[in-house]
């Protein structure tokens, strides 16, 4: 299978990173630049691919082999990955991602449509999906979870603590909480402040039937 090199002589500098259009590769495909590449459109890979910095994609992505990027990757579509996936920065991805063996993100990771990892799946970060996730292997999410509920501060989880807004207790210490008459900033006699107790409550049943959190 024949091999494309992206280097740096062959994109658009726009200063802080390269562009180029996007395309098919019939083969695999190696992007060895110095700073962000940006890829303007759509692009698939028939075989592997292998990102030695960062990765913007302005379309959807589809790669038939293996994908590495050695730095973080922003996918502004959908992404489908055939073989595994390994991001050592963050990722994130604003449309559905499939991928259809291992996935390794190193950062945190944040898919803002459905989520399905056919093999194991390992954040060393903390997840958001905002769809539907389905993993057929094992998971572990070593910076805690997502609770997208109603309210107005991003509801984190661990297997032992949860996390509302920059505050963060055990899920007792919170109850203890609640059942207090302290206040931070929201009044506890308002539509925001129940939607907040709502949502921990989400994240405590979450908590402790979630396997995958450490």
């Amino acid at each position: 299978m024949k091999t494309y090199y992206i280097q740096k002589e062959d994109c658009k500098d726009v200063g802080w990173a390269y562009e180029i259009e996007g395309k098919t590769y019939n083969g695999n495909l190696i992007i060895k630049v110095d700073k962000t590449i940006i890829i303007k459109g759509n692009q698939i890979v028939e075989g592997n691919q292998i990102v030695e910095g960062n990765q913007i994609v302005k379309g959807y992505q589809i790669v038939e082999g293996n994908q590495i990027v050695k730095g973080y990757q922003i996918v502004e579509g959908y992404q489908i990955v055939e073989g595994y996936q390994i991001v050592k920065g963050y990722q994130i991805v604003e449309g559905y991602q499939i991928v259809k063996g291992n996935q390794i993100v190193k950062g945190y990771q944040i898919v803002e449509g459905n989520q399905i990892v056919e093999g194991n799946q390992i954040v060393k970060g903390y997840q958001i999906v905002e769809g539907n996730q389905i993993v057929k292997g094992y998971q572990i999410v070593e910076g805690g979870k997502s609770i997208l509920g109603h309210c107005k501060w991003v509801v984190y989880y661990t297997k032992s603590t949860i996390k509302i807004g920059c505050k963060t207790k055990t899920t007792s210490e919170w109850e203890e909480w609640f059942n207090s008459e302290e206040e931070f900033e929201t009044p506890r006699n308002s539509l925001a402040f129940r939607q907040i107790y709502k949502t921990f409550r989400m994240a405590a049943i979450a908590q402790e039937l979630d396997e995958g959190v450490i």
